[in-house]
């Protein structure tokens, strides 16, 4: 079967590609990876990471946003006074570290306009000897560790300059 005949196949049977939002294009695979978390009542979590690759000393860019799409106001109460946060996972599931944003001493009840998008931006810096190197997750979203709410992990490796790696050569 040729491939036109596959791509015609899949067209009439109604099947359709995945497509690539315009403003990746121009990344490389693996310097930047996002994932979206649709919550049962319209709070929609974004998440993107670059790079993830990263090298002792480099920084990762962490942005989260979230965006209310019902047309009436949401609303979520933050016991532990945080409101983001992100947390670095090993491939086996322990919490190595991570860090937190927007805390305050209260309580807070955090109110999401509808259709408006809340944008938040965390930077982490691999420089933490007690982590090696090697691949990781990385879990962004809402609450002190950012596990509240959020979409699946992204992954990332850590790699040691001028080191190559038998299985990831790089």
């Amino acid at each position: 079967m040729t491939r036109w005949s596959i791509l015609i196949l899949l067209f009439l049977t109604g099947c359709h590609a995945v497509t690539v939002p315009p403003h990746e294009y121009h990344q490389r695979p693996s310097s930047y990876d996002y994932r979206i978390n649709e919550s049962m009542d319209g709070l929609r979590i974004i998440v993107e990471v670059t790079p993830l690759v990263i090298h002792r000393n480099e920084t990762a860019e962490i942005r989260i946003t979230v965006v209310n799409t019902r047309m009436d106001p949401l609303q979520r109460m933050f016991t532990s006074g945080c409101i983001y946060g992100f947390s670095i996972f090993s491939m086996s599931g322990v919490r190595l570290g991570g860090r937190r944003g927007g805390c305050t001493m209260n309580t807070p009840t955090i109110s999401y306009a509808p259709g408006k998008a809340d944008q938040r931006s965390f930077t982490w810096t691999w420089n933490n000897p007690g982590i090696p190197p090697g691949r990781y997750r990385l879990r962004v979203g809402l609450g002190k560790k950012g596990l509240r709410e959020s979409p699946e992990p992204i992954e990332i490796e850590l790699k040691e300059r001028g080191r190559r790696d038998r299985l990831y050569p790089g």
